[in-house]
């Protein structure tokens, strides 16, 4: 599978960059400021947004996640502050609220922000900014509906009152204009997410993503050139990745509708759920492939245990484009570890073949999980689905053996053992080369043990409990073989973590340690990300239990403590408020 969740990161920043970027840094206005009638021109669709539930839900969050930590000193902070803001006394607390950024026609295309809160009586507003004497928010002369926000260096913020939302901009030319009623523009998105941005790539016309196009395809062709002193087994595997990337964005800007990032957390369900949901044009090419990527049941699905102290899974139907983009990649690695295994190049030509064979399947299928085995111990195993296993044996054992040879090479024993058709071979590891921290996992040193078999390559890593688990994994398949077809669809990429085994692998003498185990002494340990397709693209959910939001509030609330405990010592050492601002 060429996707990576890394991807998105570089993706979305590249658009909305690429996008802000093809305007002017100043933020400027449509109307002639001097005109005494500014024309109030439609609404336009924002490209993105920024967005608040509530007030109060953001607040009730915050109070929940600092309840369930045991920082109740926390929370009595939140309550003095809202007291001295006059308990935020004229915003209507259960609307939504947040910022949106506009696009200006023409071309290039001016960026401009425009904020959103709502208002249930102006003149409480006015009172509650004003009762700090730093901030003054003042009505404009002449005008009902327009006031000025003036911070204490003289900054001013326009303001225009509209259906009970108060529309904020730095140009009272960007305010010239109706605005969708922000309640129900971002009702969708305060229905499931306490926080949330959404990049709307369907209010784009045309020509910008044109021009966006050939202003990335410029900069991307400017990185792919191969750089000095780098040598051309690194460059093409680079430029592929490149190559990679820029075709996902074409493709994005093409046939992407809309992404959106959201966070919710739930004092009922105790948890919290980050999701990132990509939606395509329902009529395009890309909508239709991402509704199968679930279409195979995965040939490991018997051996997936969600309780395990960490779980992978991955079952994942390519598209057309991520197949040639792993062959792609295959092609450009071959020759590299070829020409550092001469002696056996056939044998590197032969494993390469059998993996080009499986990624031309189109089916991406691969496992791995942690099981606990006595004595308090960890053991990895996992397996990868192949095509050509009697090739890919024989090439593995091939090169296995030229590795052998070299010197640097630690410890290694081939066909140490056998079970219904798997070779196993055994990598052991340097004594001087094992953290401490592995050594509390494994129980010693561990090795890792590699099986290959007609259709499947094994691994495992730990001390022989961890061949043995390989062992009964390949026995369980066995037994559920028949059953895997009829099995309904799962997610095609999960991975679970549970945190209670993991608890007594900590380092004992960290502080932190001792954070872990009062978060997690009630359970509610789990944390599972999960992809799966939507109605029209691919949902990715992060949820987290409770015992991660305790352990969350537990490091903000140690924080605040070391704050207040070094600004108590600036004090008692004479320093003023002033020379310990500047010092931090």
């Amino acid at each position: 599978m060429s996707f990576r969740f890394q991807t998105w990161q570089r993706v979305l920043a590249l658009l909305v960059v690429g996008l802000i970027a093809m305007g002017v840094p100043a933020v400027s206005g449509a109307q002639d400021k001097d005109a005494d009638k500014p024309e109030i021109k439609p609404a336009s669709q924002p490209l993105v947004i920024f967005n608040v539930a509530s007030v109060d839900r953001l607040i009730g969050d915050v109070r929940y996640l600092f309840q369930a930590s045991g920082q109740a000193q926390i929370n009595e902070m939140i309550d003095n502050g809202l007291a001295g803001a006059n308990n935020l006394k004229g915003l209507q607390r259960t609307k939504p609220m947040g910022a949106m950024l506009f696009l200006a026609p023409g071309l290039p295309p001016t960026p401009y922000l425009v904020s959103y809160v709502p208002v249930a009586n102006i003149e409480d507003l006015i009172q509650t900014i004003g009762g700090g004497g730093n901030t003054v928010l003042r009505r404009v002369e002449g005008e009902t509906d327009r006031f000025e926000l003036v911070s204490q260096n003289g900054n001013e913020q326009q303001i225009v009152l509209r259906g009970g939302y108060a529309f904020i901009s730095q140009d009272v030319g960007n305010l010239d204009q109706e605005f969708l009623d922000p309640a129900k523009l971002t009702k969708g998105l305060s229905a499931r997410h306490d926080l949330a941005i959404t990049l709307r790539l369907n209010t784009v016309p045309d020509v910008i993503k044109t021009t966006l196009l050939g202003t990335l395809r410029a900069q991307f062709n400017a990185n792919m050139q191969q750089r000095d002193d780098e040598e051309d087994g690194p460059y093409k595997l680079r430029r592929n990745n490149e190559e990679n990337t820029l075709e996902f964005l074409e493709l994005l800007i093409a046939e992407g509708d809309r992404v959106t990032i959201g966070i919710n957390a739930s004092k009922e369900n105790k948890n919290a759920i980050l999701e990132v949901l990509f939606e395509a044009k329902a009529s395009g090419k890309w909508a239709k492939a991402l509704k199968k990527i679930d279409s195979r049941p995965s040939y490991f699905a018997p051996l997936i245990d969600e309780k395990a102290p960490l779980s992978f899974s991955l079952s994942w139907k390519m598209d057309k484009r991520e197949q040639e983009n792993t062959t792609d990649f295959l092609r450009i690695l071959e020759p590299q570890i070829a020409s550092q295994l001469e002696p056996v190049a056939p044998a590197v030509h032969n494993l390469f073949a059998a993996l080009n064979k499986t990624a031309v399947t189109g089916h991406a299928d691969a496992f791995f999980q942690y099981k606990v085995v006595p004595p308090e111990r960890m053991a990895l195993f996992g397996g990868l689905k192949v095509e050509e296993g009697k090739q890919l044996t024989t090439a593995v054992r091939s090169i296995l053996s030229e590795l052998q040879r070299n010197p640097e090479v630690a410890e290694m024993e081939l066909d140490i053992d056998s079970h219904k058709g798997v070779s196993f071979h055994r990598l052991g590891s340097r004594a001087e080369s094992v953290s401490a921290a592995n050594q509390r996992i494994y129980g010693g040193n561990p090795s890792v043990y590699l099986g290959t078999g007609p259709n499947v390559v094994w691994f495992s890593l730990g001390d022989s409990g961890s061949l043995d688990a390989t062992k009964t994994a390949i026995d369980n398949l066995a037994a559920e073989r028949a059953k895997v077809g009829n099995r309904q669809r799962g997610a095609p990429f999960q991975f679970v973590f549970n945190m209670a085994p993991w608890i007594e692998k900590l380092d004992a003498d960290r502080p932190f340690t001792q954070l872990v185990r009062q978060a997690f002494q009630g359970g509610k340990d789990r944390l599972q990300v999960d992809v799966r397709p939507s109605e029209n693209g691919m949902r990715m959910q992060l949820k987290v239990e409770e015992g991660f939001l305790k352990l969350l509030g537990a490091a903000i609330g140690r924080g605040v403590q070391e704050v207040r405990r070094r600004r108590e010592e600036r004090r008692d050492a004479g320093e003023s408020p002033a020379r310990e601002r500047r010092t931090r």
